[in-house]
């Protein structure tokens, strides 16, 4: 399973929360689960992410990074591909690196399955 991790939003960006959640369902279907995680819980202003799970999935046969890179560049967003059983992670930081950048961690305390 995977988990496609879009970051952050603030809480005047709900059009961008929206165009998100349908560009990834547009090409990969409905997810099985979608999470607004807040980074302060106790702070309903905070900013946030989106996160949609994906059993079907996982990092290496995930086919549409580049369409992924596109819509973050485009939209200057963060975006992280968290793969629940290799505990490896994908991440495209539009302000930083021109590509992908693979990491092995175990983020699953902060991607619920």
């Amino acid at each position: 399973m995977i988990t496609i991790d879009f970051n952050s939003f603030w809480t005047d960006q709900n059009d961008l929360k929206e165009s998100c959640i349908e560009f990834i369902q547009n090409i990969l279907g409905t997810s099985e689960k979608i999470t607004i995680q807040y980074e302060d819980e106790n702070d309903p202003e905070s900013s946030y992410s989106v996160l949609l799970n994906y059993a079907k999935y996982s990092l290496h046969d995930f086919n549409f990074y580049d369409e992924l890179m596109d819509f973050a560049r485009e939209n200057e967003l963060y975006v992280v591909v968290y793969d629940h059983n290799t505990k490896k992670r994908k991440g495209y930081w539009y302000d930083e690196e021109e590509d992908w950048i693979e990491q092995e961690m175990d983020c699953s305390n902060q991607y619920p399955s």
